[in-house]
């Protein structure tokens, strides 16, 4: 059976990496990130976790995810995107799906996002790996792809100039175009080949 190439978007990026932590690499074919720090959390040598927050306002949140929700759920789905997106997933329907969710499960992942420090497993990945960026997002800058992919030795980083943090959802196409080439890769065995940028 073919190794898996196991994909990570947002959060997901974050099981990714807790896996590789905890299972390394070697059942894996290649990688796949989207949008995500390794940690969330800024501090004095650390300035790539969410753009334009504290650690105080981020730990903060956790007691506003319970009480807040309705709200909460809308400053969400209009950070999912770009300012004047195109999408497939309009942010109604995206702030619906939020709506309907479980607060107090989602104060439970927000509080395992926020102790997440996966920086060290970044250089053990030593697989083909593609590190997508949205130029536009709100929540992450594209300098945390770029830091990504100067530790991770197979990696490269696959940029959407016009998506913020969901490429999938604002241009599907392309986000699927971009994971077919990659897939689509006979060699997966040549690190040269995902040093450059896609």
């Amino acid at each position: 059976m073919d190794r898996p190439i196991l994909v990570g978007l947002s959060v997901g990026a974050g099981a990714a990496w807790r896996y590789v932590t905890r299972h390394g690499t070697s059942a894996l074919r290649a990688l796949v990130t989207m949008d995500m720090s390794p940690r969330m959390l800024p501090d004095a040598a650390w300035d790539l976790g969410l753009i334009g927050q504290s650690a105080e306002a981020i730990l903060a949140t956790s007691e506003k995810i319970i009480p807040t929700w309705p709200r909460l759920s809308q400053s969400i789905s209009r950070n999912m995107f770009a300012r004047g997106s195109t999408r497939t997933l309009s942010r109604e329907p995206a702030q619906a799906l939020l709506r309907v969710q479980d607060p107090a499960g989602l104060r439970l992942l927000w509080g395992d996002l926020v102790a997440m420090d996966e920086r060290e497993v970044i250089s053990q990945i030593d697989v083909p790996y593609l590190v997508f960026t949205g130029a536009q997002s709100r929540l992450y800058s594209e300098a945390v792809a770029h830091w990504i992919t100067a530790k991770a030795p197979w990696a490269a980083v696959a940029r959407f100039e016009h998506p913020g943090h969901s490429p999938h959802l604002e241009e599907l196409e392309t986000f699927s175009d971009a994971i077919r080439g990659f897939v689509a890769v006979e060699d997966l065995t040549t690190p040269l080949k995902y040093r450059e940028e896609i």
